[in-house]
């Protein structure tokens, strides 16, 4: 009896091998808030306080494990804070980075940001269970906006912003934010 040996067998079983014991693509650390007082950037009205500051590389390396600048992203950390007494409604609040002559920059959500870093480092091969629950770590550092916000209650987290890939950071960039008649401008 004749055997015939193939040469795709020893591929094939690289490749499961590979496929079973591939990573995600980024490690993403645990969701930490910092204290509200060291965001600088502050300003507010008799009823809401806005908070803003831009990471700086080392924290989105050690929180993302890769720099989102270069990847064409700003990221801010937000705190918004309810200074009323009474409960506020923000569901409908819009946040708005803007630059330079009001250039404005183009929100992007969280699960987007991931793709695009993969896209950006070229990333080809990675385990989708993986990716999923790095996606969902991911997406757990963004800025969730319930629909009330209670007396004195504080959110916290990131929003990110597209810009040109490889740039430097633009100048002169403020947050807006504009809820029913309020309006909101803070200089970061």
């Amino acid at each position: 009896m004749k055997i015939i040996y193939s040469t795709s067998l020893p591929l094939l079983f690289t490749i499961i091998i590979f496929g079973l014991t591939a990573c995600a693509p980024f490690k993403v650390s645990p969701r930490v808030e910092i204290p509200v007082t060291e965001i600088k950037a502050v300003a507010q009205t008799a009823s809401l306080e806005l908070r803003a500051q831009i990471p700086n590389e080392d924290e989105m390396l050690q929180l993302f494990d890769s720099n989102l600048q270069l990847a064409g992203i700003i990221p801010l950390r937000v705190t918004l804070t309810n200074r009323s007494s009474q409960s506020l409604s923000i569901k409908n609040c819009k946040l708005q980075l803007l630059g330079a002559k009001q250039k404005q920059f183009s929100a992007i959500a969280a699960k987007d940001v991931v793709n695009r870093l993969i896209k950006y480092y070229g990333i080809r091969v990675y385990s989708y269970a993986l990716h999923e629950e790095m996606t969902k770590k991911f997406i757990s550092h963004s800025l969730a906006i319930p629909n009330n916000l209670m007396p004195g209650e504080t959110v916290q987290g990131l929003i990110y912003f597209k810009h040109i890939k490889e740039s430097l950071l633009p100048t002169g960039l403020h947050l807006q934010l504009q809820r029913e008649k309020e309006k909101i401008d803070l200089p970061l």
